[in-house]
């Protein structure tokens, strides 16, 4: 059976990603994953023109990833607003943490795509800035939250809870003392949006 140029793309970047994680983003070849891959480097070009956008897909996944982890703790019954957006930030916080450590050579191709895809960033960014978003909507229509820009506040609270993403990259503080800490942030920005 032959593979369908989806699942070439697939296993491309899977030994892409096998590479970054061992020998990190800038030490691998393009050759080096062609060679992962069984095929000729002429024939890896038909299906990325470059390195960075095989990297570009790869951070598209590990971010979907994120993305169902973090909507799937949020969506628990029962939790208020608040509580979700609790909920939301520790879950980024615990998240990317485990991301880093498991993946810790994803800060080389997420550095190349924060300067020579800015849009990308910005665009995944603005996913999880979205849910944040959804949430003092729902704090707003059940009387929970009093906010008349839920959007410009969800970016408030994210400027305010930035340390908590990739936090390794932000602090040396250990998992434990930012749990703590971050628990109080979003406890005194839940405390402003009720006002």
């Amino acid at each position: 059976m032959n593979d369908t140029a989806e699942d070439i793309r697939k296993r491309i970047i899977e030994a892409a990603k096998v590479r970054f994680e061992h020998f990190g983003y800038n030490k691998t070849s393009m050759a080096e994953i062609a060679e992962d891959c069984d095929m000729s480097p002429g024939n890896l070009y038909r299906y990325f023109r470059n390195k960075l956008n095989i990297a570009e897909s790869l951070m598209r996944i590990v971010h979907d990833e994120l993305n169902d982890t973090l909507t799937k703790a949020v969506e628990q019954d029962g939790l208020s607003a608040s509580q979700q957006l609790e909920t939301l930030i520790i879950a980024e916080l615990k998240e990317t943490w485990r991301l880093i450590h498991r993946f810790p050579t994803l800060r080389e191709p997420a550095h190349q795509i924060t300067a020579q895809r800015p849009m990308l960033w910005y665009e995944l960014k603005n996913t999880v800035l979205e849910l944040k978003a959804r949430i003092i909507r729902k704090g707003n229509e059940n009387g929970e939250f009093n906010v008349p820009d839920p959007l410009k506040a969800a970016a408030l609270i994210r400027a305010a809870t930035f340390k908590y993403f990739f936090p390794q990259t932000n602090t040396p503080t250990s998992l434990e003392e930012l749990v703590t800490e971050a628990r109080g942030v979003v406890n005194l920005l839940i405390t402003g949006l009720r006002r």
